[in-house]
């Protein structure tokens, strides 16, 4: 959690060191005027502000106060008029109820992939940009123990899709010339309305 003059030192070089993953995750997210979108560990807001500016409400989640501050200070104008919320909380638990959004996003920051699609509507998009070590696309035969910084491709394809997720599509982009951050997009499908069945015996002369 990054607090105090660190965090704050965090907040002002974090947009820019990211700018170019935003740029991406923006591009596979696909936001639109009419997205409800989260942002799990929003940090100072950055993406929020640049990238959400035209979707109808945006709500930003991060366990540090810091970096809630400096974000109150990028979207003062929605949180005044409404369509922006920030909350203090972990990512363990989301306090929001089922398929409050339609679209999610945790960049750089650890995501509970159950609460993502729990609080995701049917069809709702989810972005996940993870940042890895160098040569990510190695194969994998089996899901890694360790954290999502030691997965491969495969390993994040399979917990995505373990977790419900369909369409998975990842990118890459790199950061600095040390590692490449790997960009992840899926949604949660579709509900399927059940079919009525119409028999022969159910017709009704008009």
């Amino acid at each position: 959690m990054a607090n105090g003059p660190v965090g704050r030192v965090i907040s002002k070089i974090m947009p820019i060191l990211e700018a170019g993953v935003y740029e991406v995750a923006a591009e596979m997210l696909d936001l639109q005027p009419d997205d409800e979108l989260l942002d799990i560990g929003c940090g100072p807001g950055a993406f929020l502000a640049s990238k959400a500016r035209h979707v109808r409400r945006v709500v930003g989640l991060d366990p540090s106060r810091t970096m809630l501050r400096e974000a109150e200070h990028r979207l003062a104008d929605r949180l005044a008029d409404g369509t922006a919320r920030l909350v203090p909380a972990s990512s363990a638990e989301l306090p929001f109820v089922d398929g409050e959004f339609s679209a999610v996003t945790a960049i750089t920051a650890p995501a509970n992939l159950g609460e993502v699609f729990r609080v995701l509507r049917p069809g709702g998009r989810f972005v996940f940009v993870d940042e890895l070590s160098p040569d990510p696309r190695k194969p994998s035969s089996e899901l890694t123990a360790g954290p999502p910084w030691d997965w491969t491709e495969a390993d994040t394809r399979r917990a995505l899709e373990e977790a419900g997720f369909v369409d998975v599509a990842v990118r890459y982009k790199p950061v600095l010339f040390l590692a490449d951050n790997r960009i992840a997009v899926c949604r949660r499908p579709a509900a399927v309305l059940p079919s009525r069945r119409i028999d022969v015996g159910d017709e009704r002369e008009l």
